[in-house]
Parts: structure tokens; sequence; C-alpha cells
């Protein structure tokens, strides 16, 4: 994508590769579920059942899709509009997938995390579990956005 694309396009294909970014992690979360709980349920199921959600199931999922959504738009707009962050090659759009998904684990997930687990920061394991599920969310969504990037003809360069 080159910097005259429109924002509004820009944020449709963040969102887009953020849903996709967000069904991996999602079915990362099955295959890897969280082993200290009852049926081994998903961590974003599992945060739903920790906060007594009704239908944990859907509303789980719900709140990843759209969550990955929101963030694939931002990161889309801020990696394509702002030239320092820009994806021009593979490993600087794993490196910012990495940087993105850290924080975005501590911004929004982790703060959502403590109050029902108070002990959470004695479980080393499952902080780095769940920094990890981010970051592949990270990867994900960054490596989509490079590939859009090179669609095509190449990106224009950073001024």
């Amino acid at each position: 994508m080159s910097s005259g694309t429109s924002s509004t396009r820009i944020a449709g294909l963040g969102a887009i590769f953020g849903i996709i970014a967000g069904l991996v992690m999602g079915g990362i979360g099955y295959l890897l579920p969280i082993p200290m709980m009852m049926d081994n349920p998903p961590f974003f199921i599992n945060a739903m059942e920790m906060w007594s959600v009704s239908s944990p199931v859907a509303t789980g999922w719900v709140l990843l899709i759209f969550t990955s959504a929101v963030i694939g738009a931002i990161f889309g707009l801020l990696t394509t509009k702002v030239a320092i962050l820009n994806v021009r090659t593979p490993a600087r759009a794993a490196l910012l997938g990495v940087i993105a998904g850290a924080v975005i684990w501590l911004v929004l997930f982790l703060p959502v995390e403590i109050p029902p687990m108070p002990g959470l920061f004695s479980m080393g394991n499952f902080l780095v579990e769940s920094l990890g599920y981010n970051i592949v969310f990270g990867l994900v969504l960054a490596m989509l956005m490079w590939a859009a990037s090179w669609r095509g003809t190449k990106p224009v360069p950073p001024s």
C-alpha cells in the first residue's frame, strides 16, 4: 500500500487482517488450553467465565473478533501513515508485530486478567503464555500488512 492509499481502505484491510489474526489466535487457544481451569477452555472463554458472564463462549468469541478488528485497523493506520512504523520488510514487520503484541497485552488484556486472578503474577507460565498469544496475533497481523503493502507495486519509501 502506498502512502496515498485512503485511510478508510487501510483501516478496512487492517480490520480484516486483525480478524484473521484473531481467528489464528483463537485456534491456538483451543490447541493450548489453560490447564489449570476446569474443562480447559481457551483463554478468551476462560476470561469470560472468570468474570461470570452469561454465555462465556459466545461472548468470548465476539469480544475476541471485535477487539482483533479494532486493533487491526489501528495497527494498519499506524504502520502505513507513520513513516517510522512502515512495515517495509518481513523482519521489520515481525519486530513491529512482536512489539505491538506485547503492548496490546500490557494495555488491554493484563488489566482484565488481574482482578479475577490476583495471584496471576505468581504463575509465570500463565503470564508467558498469555503474552505469547498476543505476540502471535501481532506477528500474523504485521505479516499480513507487509504482504498487502507489496501487492501490485512496491510501497512508497518513507520521506
